[in-house]
């Protein structure tokens, strides 16, 4: 996929035949040094494993980097990601979409509610 920086782009988390974890919107910007290795190893031990086989430290693994909307920087490898124009297609063919980050934000606040019910009914 041929990407300028600053292009616009959707995002998915996954999909299947029925459903799209949808994550948002975005623009592509360019390839950057990653926070991981190669395929979301661990940075540290893609160093070491390299360092040990080759006897040289790698260079930084570097990556294609989204920038979303809301302000979360997404790495490429790590989600299925399109022209902003053929996501909107795609969330129209008839599968149940589902906002992962408002999932997420539900889930949190569930969370901190159940924690502050369990502190209320801690013994005196």
């Amino acid at each position: 996929m041929s990407m300028k920086k600053g292009d616009r782009i959707g995002v998915i988390k996954s999909s299947d035949d029925h459903e799209i974890h949808f994550l948002g919107y975005g623009t592509f910007d360019g390839k950057h040094d990653a926070p991981f290795g190669p395929y979301g190893t661990d940075l540290n031990e893609y160093m070491h494993a390299v360092l040990a086989r080759t006897g040289t430290t790698p260079p930084p693994y570097r990556t294609d980097r989204i920038l979303m909307d809301d302000g979360r920087i997404l790495w490429c490898e790590k989600v299925f990601w399109a022209p902003e124009a053929a996501i909107k297609e795609m969330l129209k063919d008839g599968r149940k979409v589902i906002d992962v980050v408002a999932e997420d934000a539900f889930r949190e606040a569930r969370h901190a509610e159940f924690k502050r019910e369990r502190s209320q009914m801690a013994p005196a």
